[in-house]
């Protein structure tokens, strides 16, 4: 695969089945087209990063395997980068830290060319908790309310740490179906309306690929970029955005 022809990366867990699929369904749509590496290949690759004179960024990465991949478009789908190698428990921390950083960073600096923008924390996109994630649905015009929650005076069962029965307790709503957003494309939507509104939570999200998982009640249970693809649809609708130069 010449740095020509890969101008799609995909950084994710390179035995992640799902992912695997995507790169393997992209590539055959459009040959050599997607690469996918993990953290771990990332981290001993060896890399040169030119910024023109336009500010245009230009990468190239030589991965141990001898692959050379120069990325114009990165789809990141790993929240932290943890170093590989044999650290101490802190020099290992560090080193992740440091790694996640970089990445970041190196991510910032392309511009459109990130699929999903990170905020400093997460290489993936944004750190938003669930509370966030709920509002921000809200915003886009999603049913997604809070989940009921309690502290004491609860009946609670036996066997509980002092602490597990004066905790906060939610209700965990169960995913009975999934919408998926690729760019300007949705999938598993089953209303205009609802693809509007989850085609605004990703532009608010500045993520051009993003999930948006619903209870039996059509209400959103869970938001966010990082999503486990293990739907055939979503497999399909990935790897052409992806074929395509995820625009």
């Amino acid at each position: 695969m010449t740095p020509q022809q890969a101008r799609v990366l995909v950084v994710a867990d390179p035995h992640d089945p799902g992912m695997r699929a995507v790169t393997v369904l992209a590539n055959r749509i459009a040959p050599g087209t997607v690469a996918l590496a993990g953290p771990s290949e990332l981290a001993k690759a060896r890399w040169h990063q030119t910024i023109t004179a336009s500010g245009t960024v230009m990468t190239r990465v030589r991965l141990v395997s001898g692959q050379e991949i120069s990325p114009t478009v990165v789809w990141c789908t790993v929240e932290h980068m943890l170093a590989d190698g044999r650290f101490s428990e802190a020099d290992a921390a560090y080193a992740s830290t440091e790694f996640t950083a970089l990445v970041n960073s190196w991510l910032l600096s392309l511009g459109k060319g990130c699929v999903n923008i990170p905020d400093g924390q997460c290489c993936a996109g944004p750190s938003w908790g669930g509370s966030r994630w709920r509002a921000e649905a809200r915003r886009a015009g999603l049913a997604a309310p809070d989940p009921p929650r309690a502290t004491s005076g609860r009946m609670v069962g036996g066997g509980l740490s002092p602490w597990e029965v004066t905790a906060p307790f939610a209700r965990e709503a169960v995913r009975v179906s999934s919408v998926l957003v690729t760019g300007d494309g949705v999938e598993g939507a089953w209303t205009e309306g609802v693809a509007e509104s989850c085609l605004r939570l990703a532009r608010a999200a500045q993520c051009r690929i993003l999930a948006v998982d619903f209870d039996e009640q059509q209400r959103v249970c869970h938001a966010g970029p990082l999503l486990a693809v293990a739907n055939g649809t979503h497999i399909r609708a990935l790897a052409r955005y992806l074929a395509a130069g995820a625009p």
